[in-house]
């Protein structure tokens, strides 16, 4: 959830950040944390 909160307050600011890798680098790494969630997940049930 913090990521979510951090893009949208990215996303307010029009993209300007004091420190920030930006909105694109966080949904990098929120599709990777899905990611490894899915493999978890998958490797559960086998």
């Amino acid at each position: 959830l913090m990521k979510l909160l951090r893009v949208k307050q990215i996303e307010d600011n029009q993209g300007k950040t004091l420190a920030s890798e930006g909105v694109k680098a966080n949904y990098q790494d929120m599709i990777n944390y899905s990611v490894f969630c899915l493999i978890k997940l998958s490797a559960g049930h086998s």
